[in-house]
């Protein structure tokens, strides 16, 4: 029995009443074949919540996908902490133009590495929230194909806040 279905340009999304399973058809697939089940055994409770019961099931979220959560903010920041550190340990007290050269591209890559394990960690937070799988390199794929729009959004909020501090100012 099908409770309601809704297609777009990709595809068609399928909720099976009978089964309590949420299917996703790509555009191109044949009929019965290539159907991706996206969550399964119960359906989703999308219930409004009080602040006491965000704060619970944001708690147990991550207590239950720690070790996941981890790895994808670890896959980051430890080589970005890596290079900080050697580059600290460099032998350039000296040459002063060097030293402003590496601080500003190591932090151009803080930024950058700011970005990507914020969406890597939103990737992986909302496949597990939705009860799908959800791996480190599946959630860094996810975001490679989203980098773009995730940088040009993160540009235009730090120049939105940036306006909005000079308007209060004014």
């Amino acid at each position: 029995i099908l409770l309601e279905r809704h297609g777009n340009h990709r595809g068609t999304w399928v909720w099976a009443h009978a089964a309590g399973v949420l299917m996703f058809a790509p555009r191109h697939a044949e009929q019965g074949r290539d159907i991706t089940v996206i969550f399964r055994d119960k359906p989703m409770d999308l219930r409004p919540l009080d602040y006491g019961g965000i704060i619970d099931r944001t708690v147990e979220l991550y207590r239950k996908n720690f070790v996941l959560f981890v790895s994808v903010v670890a896959v980051v920041y430890v080589p970005l902490a890596v290079l900080q550190l050697t580059l600290q340990s460099a032998p350039l007290r000296g040459n002063a133009g060097a030293m402003v050269g590496l601080g500003t591209l190591v932090g151009l890559l803080s930024m950058i590495a700011g970005l990507c394990a914020q969406g890597a960690l939103t990737v992986a937070v909302s496949r597990r929230y939705l009860g799908m799988t959800a791996t480190v390199g599946e959630c860094f794929q996810t975001l490679n194909t989203r980098m773009g729009a995730l940088i040009l959004t993160s540009v235009l909020c730090a120049f939105l806040v940036g306006l909005g501090c000079l308007l209060f100012l004014i």
